[in-house]
């Protein structure tokens, strides 16, 4: 078109007419080609870009996956600031990371399907290094709980404590019913490696356990029986506890025994796997005029609601053999609820003309006390703890805690509260069914 139009204009004129055309025509189309040129490249180079950035959007995820399982990459900065997730008895890489004796790792792949041939990478700034513990010799053999693994997992924080877990230091630990998982520190995996034994080493062996809790109505007794017991020690204040031999033992209760204000709940023979945790309570429901449901329908215009409270003690048990089986740790916890008496709420409503309406509620008045510690002893012998003056855990009739044996209140009576424990293992029971026959050459202590 452009052609047309030059040899139209320009064509039946001087030459140098021609030329000047020309340079218009050249002014007018070189800057729009140029122009689309740019657009062309400038839309091409969009395109890369986008295509680039979705590629970009697609491979980060990717990226991020293989830094936590692809085969054993380190950083060319710090190349022994990862380790790599094997198993208890792998070898020792030359980079100074941990790799699986099989050669292939246990971690899932997630989303992506990635190479199984290498472990998994951690950080391991700390020297933290990754072990697994068997743990089904001990949890095939326990049928009463359907998650036995759960009292291996509170043993362990226990030990360790919680805080070692969730500090700057990386650290992890999965308990499940086969196996324990844990990266920390060669001094924590010392220290778990101890807990795991004692379950193992001793499986589900049953643990039978006598727990009498025991209210007298003040300490006296101590005055006599101090030379017999060993204290121990004691976080929770205003707690004391003591260790005595059984044949103490014994002389302590019958002596107990013959105070009128002796009241004691003696559990039932307690058999106990080891390690696992059992419950020991005696509560009774107490009625109270809680609040009031309004009714309109009906006169006076409200109706009474009851409802119950709880009173007694709830006592949870945890005991742990040592290795040898000569000593035993036991975690106590107790809670003691008791209504001291319930207090009147009187409400003034309007009824009928004449006729003033005045409900009452009751509003419990309650003393609690709690206790939770762990105590480590020899297997022969036996545990006593104080707990002091405290609120009476047992469930019974006020009657029974008159104003002369308990002087401070017959409605909200308080007593020296204590808790005897004593210890027989199973192992322990047949050996001393087994020597029964034999003469006995024992006698008590001179103190």
């Amino acid at each position: 078109m452009w052609s047309s139009v030059f040899w139209a204009a320009c064509g039946p004129r001087l030459p140098g007419t021609f030329a000047v055309a020309l340079g218009v025509v050249l002014l007018m189309v070189m800057p729009r080609a140029e122009l689309y040129g740019q657009g062309f490249q400038w839309r091409a180079a969009g395109e890369n870009s986008a295509q680039s950035q979705d590629s970009a959007e697609r491979q980060i995820p990717a990226l991020g996956r293989q830094e936590l399982i692809s085969p054993g990459a380190t950083s060319a900065a710090s190349p022994n600031a990862s380790v790599a997730v094997g198993t208890q008895g792998g070898n020792r890489s030359s980079v100074g990371t941990w790799t699986s004796a099989t050669g292939t790792s246990t971690a899932s792949t997630g989303e992506a399907s990635r190479s199984q041939s290498q472990p998994v990478t951690l950080p391991a700034n700390a020297g933290q290094i990754w072990r697994e513990y068997d743990i089904r010799v001990y949890t095939s053999q326990i049928q009463t709980t359907k998650r036995p693994e759960v009292a291996v997992l509170d043993w362990i924080l226990r030990e360790t404590g919680y805080e070692v877990w969730h500090g700057e230091v990386p650290a992890l630990l999965s308990v499940g019913r086969e196996k324990v998982q844990v990266f920390h520190t060669p001094e924590i995996q010392d220290v778990v490696a101890d807990v795991i034994r004692r379950f193992t080493a001793n499986g589900a062996e049953i643990i039978n356990m006598s727990v009498r809790l025991i209210v007298v109505s003040n300490p006296g007794w101590q005055a006599s029986w101090l030379h017999a017991l060993t204290p121990v020690k004691v976080h929770s204040p205003g707690i004391k506890a003591w260790v005595l031999y059984r044949e103490d033992a014994s002389l302590l209760l019958a002596d107990l025994r013959r105070r009128p204000d002796y009241r004691e709940h003696h559990a039932p023979q307690l058999a106990i796997p080891n390690g696992q945790m059992t419950v020991v309570s005696a509560t009774k429901a107490r009625p109270y005029t809680k609040y009031l449901a309004w009714r309109p329908e009906t006169w006076p215009g409200f109706s009474p609601e009851t409802s119950f409270v709880d009173e007694g003690f709830t006592l949870e048990i945890s005991p742990l053999l040592s290795v040898d089986r000569q000593q035993i740790d036991v975690v106590l916890r107790l809670e003691v609820t008791q209504i001291e008496r319930l207090v009147p709420l009187v409400l003034e409503f309007a009824g009928g003309p004449g006729q003033p309406s005045r409900p009452r509620l009751e509003v419990p008045q309650r003393a609690q006390a709690t206790f939770h510690e762990r105590f480590r002893w020899v297997v022969e012998q036996a545990l006593l703890v104080d707990l002091g003056m405290a609120p009476v855990p047992l469930p019974v009739e006020s009657s029974l805690f008159s104003s002369w044996i308990f002087p401070l209140s017959a409605s909200s009576p308080r007593g020296n509260v204590l808790i005897l424990v004593e210890v027989k293992t199973a192992s322990a029971s047949a050996a001393q069914a087994a020597s029964t026959t034999l003469p006995s050459t024992g006698g008590r202590r001179n103190y």
